[in-house]
């Protein structure tokens, strides 16, 4: 059975999380998939995608693109990297960002031992924050708490990478000086290998080994 928390009426979202409350409170429920959007975020600060005058597709007007995912292209960021770290040090990098009460109902449900996988197409790493194990985490776009050179794959983390964008426009390697890049999933990039393997392990094997798949402020299907 699947409860979306989507596109739905206020009453009906309250009865569905009513039920959801009632069926964990008395285990009937065992084990839980949860897949997680730009949504649960939201309340923490930083934009989701299509938000009308908020979203960060509307944002990127000040771009004049003909098209305003370029920015999120894999060749595009090759050629004008700055385009895309202007918006990320706009919505993440600079930010102070705190998991909201979604990232911690997810929390909740590992530490009762409810929660079998925690897929996210988020890459603010909030739930890992919020304290969600790291192995029941499924990260479908990447995330901006790692990052790499391009040319030498050297690694470094958030912290280095936050400090660096305070220093310039584009980060680069400390060891050879080439482009350093948030480890992300970008347009015309193969999404990440795990998720979309674990998501047909889940799905389309016929494999069902969990009670609930929980879909929080989602429309899974959308490459957002």
């Amino acid at each position: 059975m699947f409860f979306q928390s989507g596109p739905i009426s206020r009453g009906e979202h309250s009865k569905q999380l009513a039920i959801i409350a009632k069926k964990l409170a008395t285990n009937q429920i065992k084990n839980v998939i949860t897949l997680a959007g730009a949504g649960i975020s939201t309340s923490a600060g930083i934009s989701d995608f299509r938000s009308s005058g908020t979203g960060l597709y509307h944002q990127l007007n000040k771009f004049d693109l003909r098209c305003a995912e370029f920015i999120f292209d894999y060749n595009y960021f090759q050629s004008q990297p700055a385009s895309l770290y202007s918006i990320l040090r706009e919505n993440f990098i600079s930010k102070t960002m705190h998991p909201t009460a979604t990232h911690c109902f997810i929390r909740l449900l590992a530490a009762k031992g409810l929660l079998k996988r925690h897929f996210t197409q988020n890459i603010d790493g909030l739930d890992l924050k919020a304290g969600v194990p790291r192995e029941r985490v499924i990260e479908a776009h990447g995330t901006l708490h790692r990052s790499y050179c391009v040319d030498c794959q050297a690694r470094y983390d958030f912290e280095w990478l936050a400090t660096k964008l305070d220093a310039q426009n584009v980060p680069t390697c400390d060891k050879c000086q080439g482009l350093v890049r948030p480890d992300i999933v970008l347009f015309g990039e193969p999404m990440n290998f795990d998720f979309e393997f674990r998501f047909v392990y889940h799905y389309n094997s016929g494999s069902r080994d969990f009670t609930k798949c929980l879909i929080c402020a989602s429309a899974y299907g959308k490459r957002t």
